[in-house]
């Protein structure tokens, strides 16, 4: 009978084993008693890049664009601000230099600075990248001063009407709404035709005199001659530059005009309608 398992290969075998054996036995001693009892952890390498990465920002300095300061300049101390109104649409200011005084509307210029904006105290002014400002002055300017106007060149230009804008008939005068449209939009247009100063008694302004008007004008029209003081409009009085721009803000909103006058020695009110 043939044998199916050799003795020396099964003897080789059981040796293997046991060398086997007792090398495991014995990395168990090791490191039961020289090796940490706290296993090592493994985690595989992931392809998934992380949301957040940790950065030292001691040792780092981020680079971010600096804001641009606003740069203030002094105050201008050439022209005096005397009066200011402002809307999300329109600022209209009335400043005072050397005796005369100026309307000046957003854009406009004077003595190289360009009227870019106002607050309830100050105008503000633009001139070589940098921002001026002017607060506004508690005393008016003098009696004698003139109201002349500058406006910007490249503002709109409405054409004039020929149209009978002022008309009276049976004693009442009739003023178009276009017309006070027109003039809101064009204030060269009234200093071309009429000329005011404030007038002033005992330090106080009682009102703006007319020193001239232009034949054939619409202020003509109105029946304002030369001399005449107006003293109110619609009952207000013009006691300062305010009220006065403040009437002038307003004036495609008036349904009914007043203009309390005086003339000589006499006081009298011109009423007009409009339509």
């Amino acid at each position: 009978m043939k044998l199916l398992f050799n003795s020396k290969f099964i003897s080789t075998l059981i040796l293997i084993f046991s060398v086997s054996l007792i090398i495991k036995i014995g990395w168990f001693i090791v490191e039961i008693t020289w090796l940490n009892t706290k296993g090592v952890e493994y985690s595989k390498p992931s392809e998934v890049k992380a949301l957040y990465y940790r950065t030292r920002f001691a040792s780092q300095q981020l680079s971010q664009p600096k804001p641009t300061p606003t740069i203030v300049a002094d105050t201008i101390k050439s022209i005096k601000l005397l009066a200011i109104y402002r809307s999300d649409k329109k600022v209209v200011i009335t400043v005072s230099k050397k005796g005369k005084t100026f309307v000046l509307i957003k854009g406009d210029e004077i003595d190289g600075y360009i009227l870019d904006g106002a607050t309830n105290n100050e105008a503000l002014f633009v001139r070589d990248e940098k921002l001026y400002r002017v607060e506004l002055s508690q005393s008016s300017a003098s009696s004698k001063s003139s109201i002349s106007y500058t406006h910007r060149p490249d503002a709109p230009k409405i054409p004039k009407k020929e149209s009978k804008e002022i008309v009276n008939i049976d004693g009442i005068t009739t003023i178009d709404k276009n017309l006070l449209e027109k003039y809101s939009q064009n204030m060269d247009d009234i200093w071309k035709n009429i000329g005011i100063n404030e007038k002033k008694v005992d330090g106080k302004t009682i009102g703006f005199k007319v020193n001239f008007v232009k034949k054939g004008s619409d202020f003509a029209k109105l029946g304002l001659r030369r001399g005449d003081v107006i003293v109110a409009i619609n009952g207000d009085a013009l006691d300062s530059y305010a009220k006065a721009l403040d009437v002038y803000s307003n004036i495609e909103t008036i349904e009914d005009l007043t203009l309390r006058i005086q003339r000589g020695r006499e006081e009298m009110e011109l009423e007009y309608a409009i339509k």
